[in-house]
């Protein structure tokens, strides 16, 4: 087919954006990323309570801290399992559209090959075909 690598990852990204279930994915693994990155912001933020907290020790105000810092954590480990998940989902289908990409080109190439050989061999046919006409014309008449 004559595509260059460049043309070749065009074609997988048009090909992947063209994919429903790809695109649902990736907007998935976008607003995962926001929550995980909003999360972990909270959780810097309570630690810095908490370490004002520690300073001036109210054991009512320290517990109620702990008790949102281990459920920020939780809710950050639950982000980034489903982060991962997302990430193997979207690995997965890209390398499912990269095998469909690899057997068109495949399929380009098996017919740009039949088309050079019976181009072949037309020529050939036509030279022998010359051969056998010349041969023939300069025989001596008897």
């Amino acid at each position: 087919m004559g595509r260059n690598s460049k043309q070749t990852i065009a074609l997988a990204i048009r090909t992947a954006q063209a994919d429903a279930q790809l695109n649902k994915w990736k907007t998935e693994r976008q607003g995962v990323a926001e929550k995980l990155a909003e999360a972990q912001a909270q959780l810097q933020k309570l630690n810095a309570r908490l370490d004002r907290a520690n300073r001036d020790p109210d054991p009512l105000m320290v517990e109620h801290l702990n008790e949102l810092i281990q459920a920020t954590k939780t809710q950050i480990d639950a982000l980034q399992k489903n982060l991962a998940e997302l990430d193997e989902k979207i690995q997965q289908r890209m390398n499912l559209l990269g095998v469909r990409l690899s057997e068109m080109e495949n399929f380009g190439y098996q017919i740009e090959s039949t088309k050079l050989m019976w181009a072949e061999l037309n020529k050939t046919k036509d030279e022998m075909a010359k051969a056998f006409d010349a041969a023939i014309l300069q025989r001596p008449s008897q």
